[in-house]
């Protein structure tokens, strides 16, 4: 997923670098948590059944969320996008 952000404030003197790889791996570990979180609950919030639908055969459908949901991985990588660095202090 890519996203472009405006960062207004820093703590320290970090650089672009790192704040754009801080930001990733934060972004990719809340995805994560909130993935488990929907398949704990069994919501199918962002659709992934969809992609399945045609692999399952017809009678197990119903059973989607039992046994399949809860045993899928899924991995997402943020490309983060730093736009109007002009205001930060940092190392370049």
């Amino acid at each position: 997923m890519m996203l472009k952000v405006t960062i207004l404030e820093t703590k320290g003197a970090s650089s672009v670098t790192m704040i754009k790889k801080e930001l990733e791996g934060m972004l990719a570990d809340r995805f994560q948590r909130l993935f488990r979180k929907t398949q704990s609950l069994k919501a199918d919030i962002f659709g992934v059944g969809q992609l399945f639908r045609s692999k399952i055969p017809r009678d197990r459908l119903d059973h989607w969320r039992t046994d399949y949901y809860p045993t899928i991985k899924m991995t997402i990588r943020f490309h983060v996008i730093i736009q109007n660095e002009g205001l930060l202090k940092t190392k370049s």
